[in-house]
């Protein structure tokens, strides 16, 4: 009996404790949604504001090239068009003969980009704010719930400071504002814009370089150096400062080996992602250019295009057993590389450019076989960067996620991960390619990356023929029929995986869907999704479906007399 008294009077004071507590904790839920909602209301734009419009038109203005009316810049809004021509501003109303092909900029759209500006500098002050919110009564209140008590606690105060601030933030764009609209007629501050978008571009450069750099680091790195943690810290300060700076690439992925069984391989993915944040897996990014040599691009899909169409026009060679010497390409190629790129729009150059060259040599030998080789190019030196045999190399945003980097760096690194992928080549060649696909598909498909489609093409660049396939498969139950190899001792007429396992009870699929290898065919499949190419992360070319024209035969003698028809 003493004992019952003793827990009853327990159970008693604790439940009165917990009475104690509740007052005080719905006084801090209160003060959650209170503080939500001036947080809402504090961080909604105030679109009846010079500052808004300033910011507004520096983010929302493209830049113009050989306008027939001189104009520098042009800024959409539903009912309007304002074009400055460096002296004048002339608003154009809806319903003119005139039509402009920018989209315009939404209030989401907008808030995100400030959003990547206040980041910038904000993380400094986060760790304060916390500790704060630790040693607070408020937070001390909590301390006398038990662990389930306080994670219902916890998830009732973020919904209450959630709920105020969608109840106090305000997210519709009000363009008729009239500080907006007399910003906008106003040339002094479409002049500072424009001043404004030149030390962008200035900045664009530069992170193009750092970029660059950072990743030459990287390569330059011995297998038994300790974990440098700068260089993690200086690629996040880089896309901090990419996104403060309004670039927001749309990433991509695409990963060359030159290996020692006489075929460089690479790997790209199938994906690209328009200026709204929408992705659409419909592009192919890797490409040959001759008999021995293929291309892949990333950054802005226009001059990819141009780029990959400039090397087939210079490399063109008539003789039908002519190769040309992979080195002395990758050494000259910069100069003409340079000059597509500046003759591309300002908002593709700010996009930025990057390719990958898989190149087989028709004179050196490693080992039984040729000497291979991959080379990278990075906007807008576009100075080569040589991978070393049986190590892989990469382009694009996919490069940096850590998880991606770590799995090839243990196969560039680690001898056993290594001596396994090269035993896939024993009877069946090219089967260390294909291997190496399957993982990254594998990896791709288990991590499911923002802007990296799992879809894969495989390019293997042989002396003398450059065979690109899919990394279509389908599966049965546990098991996952994949194809083996390149194909190269195969006829060219060998049914496919899933020719062979059609019908299978239980199949799945995996197969590549309906790919554009141009930039008209990228035009027809967006818009037959019902999106535009010209609000994509590749800008269109408004000059015309054709690249500019150089001269490539002038450019193609001086090379063709010292290596063509080896």
């Amino acid at each position: 009996m003493p004992t019952s008294s003793v827990m009853t009077g327990t159970n008693t004071q604790s439940r009165k404790s917990r009475r104690k507590l509740l007052i005080p904790f719905l006084a801090f839920l209160v003060l959650a949604f209170a503080g939500g909602y001036f947080a809402g209301r504090f961080s909604s734009t105030n679109w009846n504001s010079d500052g808004t419009a300033f910011t507004y038109m520096c983010r929302a203005s493209h830049r113009l090239t050989n306008s027939p009316d001189g104009a520098v810049l042009e800024l959409s809004l539903p009912d309007a068009v304002y074009r400055y021509d460096g002296k004048d501003v002339v608003e154009i109303p809806s319903g003119t003969n005139f039509r402009s092909t920018y989209p315009v900029l939404g209030a989401e759209e907008y808030e995100d980009w400030m959003k990547g500006i206040i980041a910038f500098g904000a993380g400094a002050a986060a760790k304060p704010v916390w500790d704060v919110i630790a040693d607070s009564t408020a937070g001390k209140v909590v301390q006398g719930f038990t662990a389930e008590e306080r994670a219902i606690a916890s998830i009732l105060t973020l919904g209450s400071f959630g709920g105020g601030f969608l109840l106090g933030h305000q997210f519709k764009a009000d363009f008729d504002a009239p500080k907006f609209r007399q910003s906008l007629r106003d040339k002094a501050v479409w002049k500072r814009v424009w001043l404004i978008k030149q030390q962008w571009l200035g900045m664009k450069a530069n992170l193009d370089t750092a970029t660059a750099n950072l990743e030459a680091a990287r390569n330059v790195k011995s297998p038994t150096d300790p974990p440098d943690k700068s260089l993690d810290e200086h690629e996040r300060e880089i896309r901090k400062s990419s996104r403060a700076c309004g670039y927001n690439p749309g990433m991509t992925w695409i990963v060359g080996m030159p290996t020692m069984f006489g075929y460089s391989i690479g790997i790209s993915d199938i994906r690209v992602t328009l200026s709204d944040g929408s992705e659409h897996d419909c592009l192919q990014k890797i490409y040959p250019v001759t008999n021995s040599i293929a291309v892949g691009f990333a950054g802005s899909v226009r001059i990819g295009f141009m780029m990959a169409e400039a090397m087939s026009r210079w490399l063109r060679c008539d003789e039908p057993d002519g190769f040309w010497q992979p080195l002395e390409v990758a050494e000259q190629w910069p100069e003409i590389a340079k000059k597509i790129f500046q003759s591309a729009l300002p908002e593709e150059q700010g996009l930025q450019c990057a390719l990958i060259l898989l190149s087989t040599d028709p004179v050196t030998r490693n080992g039984p076989g040729p000497q291979t080789y991959v080379h990278t190019f990075h906007s807008p030196d576009f100075e080569p960067l040589k991978a070393e045999t049986q190590k892989t190399a990469g382009i694009g945003s996919g490069a940096f996620i850590a998880e991606h980097r770590q799995h090839l760096d243990e196969l560039s690194e680690n001898h056993e991960r290594r001596f396994n992928l090269m035993r896939m080549e024993a009877g069946m060649p090219g089967g260390m390619g294909s291997h190496l696909g399957y993982q990254l598909t594998d990896l791709l498909k288990r991590t499911t990356p923002n802007g990296i489609s799992s879809h894969l093409h495989y390019c293997w660049v042989y002396l003398g023929k450059v065979i690109i396939k899919t990394n279509d498969h389908s599966m049965v139950g546990r098991w996952t029929i994949l194809p083996g190899g390149s194909g190269i001792n195969q006829p060219e007429d060998a049914p496919s995986v899933l020719e062979t396992t059609k019908g299978e009870a239980g199949e799945v699929v995996f197969r590549m869907p309906r790919i554009a290898r141009s930039w008209t065919e990228l035009n027809q499949i967006l818009n037959s999704a019902g999106a535009k190419a010209e609000g994509s992360v590749a800008a269109a070319d408004r000059r015309g479906d054709q690249p500019r024209r150089y001269p490539w035969r002038l450019v193609g003698e001086r090379l063709e007399s010292s290596i063509c028809g080896v």
